[in-house]
């Protein structure tokens, strides 16, 4: 994984937060066609999305983390074929993002 500095980090070395961030990218970026999901007859294959809850979607990640897996889950969701939906702590970060909804369910 690079974490932004000349050197590579093995998966094995890699923190919480980090792990999270890359199973997620991951999720996002294989998406409905390679997963094994089961889909529902009734609804043609063009309109069935995959959709992805993350209770926790920002635990142990920093900032920059942050902005790059919600930046990344903007674009992918955007074709249409995946929904996340992510409980966070703290959303500052969400709210510029185009094509993202942020629901403030209050204190």
């Amino acid at each position: 994984m690079d974490r932004g500095g000349p050197w590579a980090t093995p998966v094995g070395r890699l923190g919480d937060g980090e792990l999270r961030d890359l199973a997620l990218a991951l999720v996002l970026l294989t998406g409905p066609g390679v997963l094994a999901v089961d889909t529902v007859a009734e609804v043609p294959a063009a309109m069935q999305a995959l959709t992805v809850l993350a209770d926790g979607f920002d635990r142990s990640m920093d900032g920059r983390q942050m902005r790059e897996l919600v930046a990344l889950a903007a674009s992918v969701c955007a074709g249409g074929h995946i929904r996340l939906v992510g409980a966070v702590t703290e959303a500052s970060y969400a709210r510029e993002v185009d094509g993202l909804t942020v629901v403030d369910l209050g204190p």
